[in-house]
């Protein structure tokens, strides 16, 4: 169940300690790099990778692929709209973003039935949420993610990100199999 909440909160939003630095993940995103959260450093893996882009008129657009599940591996595939609010990425939980969802399983698309049963267990995971905003606190060569729904954290939901270049080589992969 985490994982699938934690899928849904990162297509529609992307991913702090008081008085902490707070890292705006959009700036990171113009120096070329791209988010990973949930780092594998040694496997080169992420749960989630992120590619956020600014669209005309100052709109976020957030391309992300989120893991779901291994064996067999269920990946999933959208775009998002954000915006900062009090320092943190956010959007409107919109119906039209989970169903535009590309979902594969190991590699393939996946059959539109199951693809369908996915996204019903996100909604059924969502119910009643109508924001989702990731706020990042710098920690260490990274970040600590907090996600809120609706103004209030999930601490269940916390993870860490770090910024990588695409020719890093880092993949969508199991989500914190060893230290970040």
């Amino acid at each position: 169940m985490r994982s699938l909440v934690l899928a849904a909160s990162l297509i529609l939003a992307a991913s702090g300690a008081a008085h902490a630095q707070t890292i705006d993940p959009v700036a990171r995103a113009r120096e070329g790099v791209i988010e990973c959260l949930g780092p594998d450093r040694v496997a080169r893996t992420c749960a989630a990778i992120s590619n956020y882009r600014v669209l005309e008129g100052g709109e976020i657009a957030n391309d992300a692929a989120v893991h779901i599940q291994n064996d067999p591996t269920v990946i999933m595939y959208g775009t998002s709209t954000l915006y900062v609010r009090d320092g943190m990425l956010c959007e409107r939980v919109l119906r039209s973003t989970i169903d535009a969802a590309r979902i594969t399983i190991d590699g393939q698309p996946a059959p539109e039935d199951v693809a369908q049963s996915i996204r019903a267990a996100f909604w059924k995971a969502l119910a009643g949420v109508t924001e989702i905003c990731s706020r990042y606190t710098a920690d260490g060569d990274g970040a600590a993610v907090a996600i809120y729904f609706d103004g209030v954290v999930q601490p269940e939901l916390a993870d860490r990100a770090i910024w990588v270049r695409p020719e890093d080589g880092y993949t969508i992969g199991a989500a914190d199999a060893s230290p970040a």
